[in-house]
């Protein structure tokens, strides 16, 4: 699908439900969309023109949004209490719920709110934004975390085609609070095609070498193995693509 990036349209959200689950699309004026559902607080596509007006969804998920439940991958999902692993699944003197081998993954499986709906609380709509705020409630204890905790997730779409995702949590005892966002970029819009040719540029003096298990060990100045250098724009070596040795992660 093509179509020109110049074509002006009306900022708006679009709703609609399937198989129970909410999707709302937010829609700039330039007819850049983004879809989330309230299942995982979840991102299901981004639609983008590129440099040469070509029209595609640019992140990986499932096109039968009940694959989502069934297969309970991390696409586009909104993760929390903390994403990544914590070592032995322990935090002071608190057990987590151990949901990978020994260590605690994602915050926890029990239950793992990358699956759970989202409460919208509002949406938001101006001259130049349209947005969604959702919310969730994690109940102190779950998953080992101590407090009673309010996530608050906000997704804003602008007109100038930036997309940003911001979260908040507050919590009724001092917590561990880590959360991100699951989104999977491939920018040609075609699922099947490796992304070799992304260029890719990461803003950090520090990165951390991951061991087997994914656990980052002490932060390092300095420059990795060559082909997982991002300080300035690189193209990303295929070495990258077919295996983990040698992975990062990066620290500002």
């Amino acid at each position: 699908m093509s179509g020109s990036y110049g074509s002006e349209g009306i900022m708006k959200i679009i709703e609609h439900q399937e198989n129970g689950i909410n999707y709302y699309t937010l829609v700039n004026n330039h007819h850049m969309s983004v879809t989330i559902m309230d299942w995982g607080a979840t991102v299901t596509a981004i639609k983008t023109h590129d440099k040469d007006g070509n029209f595609a969804n640019i992140v990986l998920g499932f096109d039968d949004g009940a694959d989502y439940i069934t297969y309970q991958s991390f696409f586009g999902a909104t993760i929390a209490r903390v994403a990544g692993i914590i070592k032995n699944a322990r935090w002071r003197q608190y057990d987590l719920t151990q949901n990978a081998g020994e260590n605690h993954l994602n915050g926890g499986n029990m239950p793992q709110i990358s699956f759970e709906p989202w409460f919208l609380e509002r949406k938001l709509h101006t001259s130049d934004q349209v947005g969604l705020v959702m919310q969730y409630i994690t109940l102190d204890g779950e998953n080992g975390y101590p407090g009673t905790m309010t996530i608050t997730a906000n997704f804003v779409l602008d007109n100038d085609g930036k997309f940003t995702i911001s979260y908040t949590g507050k919590s009724d005892k001092t917590t561990l609070f880590n959360p991100s966002n699951h989104t999977y970029f491939n920018l040609s819009g075609d699922a099947e095609r490796l992304i070799d040719h992304h260029v890719l540029k990461i803003n950090a003096d520090e990165y951390a070498a991951l061991n087997k298990h994914g656990i980052p060990l002490v932060s390092c100045h300095g420059s990795p193995t060559p082909h997982l250098i991002f300080v300035t724009q690189s193209r990303l070596d295929p070495r990258l693509l077919t295996s983990r040795a040698g992975s990062i992660t990066a620290s500002s």
